[in-house]
């Protein structure tokens, strides 16, 4: 009797966790997870915000569509563009990890002192990163560094993917074809950071500082003539009337890359069911190679203006790269010992970059 009255109770037990809410197990858990299907979901909007117009973001655009595709509609978009919902660029990776958007693109070059390792790593000048390696270097280094996405965790955002912008190049009025760097001496550039401003300088060039909106009017009033950048804003923003040279250091190289980040809030991301992730996950490499495809187009659409326009698309070679390297080696060493000093192991990290550039393809 009394083994009877405990097998009742220990049922009664159960019916009564179950009634309660209580979790089934993991594997129970698992399986349940398994069978949710986008038709269980109900609609949700997430916001994407951007500094950029729609045709500059055109891939974006496209990879927004795509994550509702394949949501079957489940996931829709509020999209603001051109800085329209948050107008400070800086307050832009708070904004999203509080939720006043969900997700963005971050330009890393614009919060080194936030995400110190993922600039450095790329940012350093002339690493010789080229447009063909520069998405699957991004595979390789993060799946080796844990730690450079746990500067995205540590500012409460989800790494979801990234981009690697055309390499950083010159673009200088001379009056004539550029031959080397005794032809900058004295001309007035502005750099796209500190380090390829005290570059310049240490070239005999005259680093300005300028606003990166107020660049086209510069070059037409001629208060600078010259501007360091990659070939999309060359293009678009229309640069490159106001320049004779477009100057490549090395053939689809440059002086340095930015890393361009597509992030969501941790909190964010955290809420979302985990088939929505997946979705999102699985759309981030057809829009990392699409915005590529658009680098690409700028920068061809950039050298053969220059070129039907009589101007000069100049490609250093060997020789003339050996030129810049006493005046780069200093910036490279400075900016190896600072990381170093701060972040142990950096210096292995940037040797590594290296020798997986001089490597790709072997």
């Amino acid at each position: 009797m009394k083994k009877f009255l405990a097998l009742i109770l220990a049922v009664a037990m159960m019916f009564a966790l179950v009634a309660c809410g209580e979790k089934a197990p993991a594997a129970d858990d698992g399986a349940a997870d398994a069978e949710v299907t986008f038709a269980d979901l109900e609609e949700m909007t997430l916001v994407y915000s951007s500094t950029k117009n729609d045709k500059a973001d055109a891939a974006q655009l496209a990879y927004l569509e795509a994550i509702t595709a394949a949501t079957e509609g489940k996931v829709k978009w509020d999209v603001y563009l051109s800085n329209s919902l948050i107008t400070n660029v800086r307050d832009i990776p708070e904004g999203v990890a509080t939720g006043i958007a969900d997700l963005t693109t971050l330009n890393i070059n614009n919060y080194t002192g936030a995400f110190p390792l993922n600039y450095n790593i790329l940012s350093v000048p002339f690493t010789g990163v080229t447009d063909e390696c520069r998405l699957d270097i991004m595979n390789y280094m993060y799946d080796k560094y844990p730690e450079l996405e746990q500067e995205f965790t540590d500012n409460g955002l989800k790494l979801v993917g990234w981009s690697l912008t055309n390499s950083n190049n010159l673009g200088v009025k001379l009056g004539k074809e550029y031959t080397g760097i005794a032809d900058l001496k004295n001309v007035d550039i502005t750099g796209s950071c500190g380090d390829d401003a005290e570059i310049l300088a240490a070239a005999g060039a005259v680093p300005v500082t300028v606003a990166f909106p107020e660049i086209y009017q510069s070059l037409e009033k001629n208060v600078i003539k010259g501007f360091v950048n990659h070939s999309a804003p060359a293009f678009s923003m229309s640069f490159h009337e106001h320049i004779d040279n477009w100057v490549v250091f090395g053939e689809d190289s440059g002086i340095c890359v930015n890393l361009v980040a597509v992030v969501m809030g941790l909190e964010k991301w955290n809420s979302l069911p985990t088939i929505v992730q997946d979705a999102i996950l699985a759309a981030e490499p057809a829009r990392a190679e699409a915005e590529a495809a658009t680098q690409r187009n700028f920068d061809n659409m950039l050298k053969k203006t220059m070129t039907d326009a009589g101007k000069y698309v100049v490609v250093l070679n060997d020789e003339q790269l050996a030129e810049w390297q006493p005046v780069v080696q200093p910036t490279v060493d400075r900016i190896l010992a600072d990381m170093e000093a701060s972040h142990p192991g950096f210096g292995a990290m940037y040797a590594d970059l290296k020798d997986y550039v001089a490597n790709y393809g072997a």
